[in-house]
């Protein structure tokens, strides 16, 4: 796997997602300004996000960080308070938790998938500026990390949004050649038949 695009370029074709896919596939922005989340969130920061963003009470926010060791949400919980926040009519509240579980179940999944970051809460933190960000290449930064680490020998889960990798592999070019057509095209290639560095020219 090539690291710098987290892609292999053979003789018989491309085996990467790219954005065009992303934008073909899911439907979702390419375009838009780019998110650095903060660099350390913690239980601290995590449970300020969630008094102020999303409108719960402060020992719920202790319990819930506590429950989960860290920053993270469970989706669960976004859940309850989506319909506990939409109950109440905190309209802006609920909505953020809406978003926030969305975003933790499809294209800024962790390998748990029961667990969202609370860093990606603050994509949130503007509702009427919150889609001015570029999703598409988010998902795709995502799914390329957990794909490189899933590389890794020690390495037992995979997180991202699979089912962009998956649909990517269903709707690929499909060929009437079989697996054993591919197999020995594999076998036959040499290191100068790949092209390693696609982004130079």
């Amino acid at each position: 796997m090539y690291a710098r695009t987290s892609s292999f370029h053979l003789p018989f074709g491309e085996m990467t997602i790219t954005l065009d896919n992303v934008m073909g596939l899911l439907s979702i922005p390419c375009y838009g300004e780019f998110f650095t989340p903060p660099a350390n969130v913690n239980e601290d920061l995590a449970i300020a996000a969630a008094v102020e963003l999303l409108g719960v009470v402060y020992d719920e926010a202790v319990t819930e960080t506590m429950t989960n060791r860290g920053a993270p949400y469970s989706i669960e919980w976004l859940k309850d308070v989506f319909f506990k926040q939409l109950h109440e009519g905190r309209y802006d509240c609920a909505t953020r938790a809406y978003l926030l579980h969305l975003v933790g179940c499809t294209i800024l999944a962790d390998k748990s998938f029961t667990l969202v970051s609370a860093k990606y809460l603050f994509l949130f933190q503007d509702l009427d500026t919150c889609g001015k960000w570029a999703w598409g290449p988010a998902a795709l930064v995502v799914l390329y990390d957990y794909l490189r680490d899933s590389t890794l020998p020690a390495m037992k889960q995979i997180g991202g949004y699979l089912f962009l990798f998956q649909i990517f592999q269903w709707t690929a070019k499909q060929t009437s050649e079989n697996v054993a057509y591919y197999r020995a095209k594999l076998d036959a290639l040499r290191d100068t038949d790949i092209i390693w560095t696609s982004n130079y020219d």
